[in-house]
């Protein structure tokens, strides 16, 4: 014998639903004036007081020992692997790394807005 459809006993009502929707949408539109972001320190460069900008198009702003042969910059990592500046521009240069003792990952850190 069949049986009729019974709907579901528990279905959760759309004033509910609408009221979630409402928090979540609230806390994204609020978060902005909580979060100072000129205070913020994603990079974790503040410790770093004399932060030199990058910009492959002045050779005096690379990294000592640096390479720019056939438009291809080539830095030697620190024995960290992280590479710290207080700006970052790349036009028209390939990067490449010479490796250090540990063969550790590459980083780079820009306290800056990247150009």
């Amino acid at each position: 014998m069949d049986r009729p459809y019974e709907l579901p006993t528990h279905v959760p009502s759309i004033g509910r639903w609408l009221r979630s929707l409402a928090l979540v949408v609230g806390g994204f539109l609020l978060a902005p004036a909580v979060v100072h972001v000129q205070g913020l320190d994603i990079c974790g460069c503040a410790g770093f007081p004399n932060l030199q900008p990058f910009d492959s198009t002045i050779p005096s702003t690379f990294p000592t020992g640096t390479t720019d042969v056939n438009g291809i910059i080539n830095i030697p990592l620190p024995p960290d692997g992280i590479l710290r500046f207080s700006s970052f521009r790349l036009v028209n240069r390939y990067l490449s790394f010479s490796a250090n003792a540990g063969n550790t990952p590459v980083t780079i850190l820009n306290a800056g807005r990247p150009l």
